[in-house]
């Protein structure tokens, strides 16, 4: 498949564009990751603890899923 000059520079400008966001994305996540350390440290928390924290947090995410979830489609999901 050939591509335009106006086309490749389009693609290239998208997958720039792209980058720039997983790499904000990475570094949001290096943050918490970092603070996630950090209040570990000062309440710390080891193996278990930290286990269930993180567990914790997994449920949450999993409610939060089922309600925008049942916010869009209602009872038939």
């Amino acid at each position: 498949m050939k591509f335009t000059l106006a086309q490749e520079a389009e693609l290239e400008e998208y997958i720039h564009a792209e980058q720039v966001k997983a790499n904000e994305i990475k570094k949001n996540d290096d943050t918490d990751n970092q603070i996630d350390r950090m209040l570990y440290a000062l309440y710390e928390l080891t193996g278990e603890g930290v286990k269930i924290v993180e567990g914790e947090r997994e449920c949450v995410l999993i409610v939060k899923l089922i309600i925008i979830k049942y916010t869009i489609y209602g009872n038939h999901f």
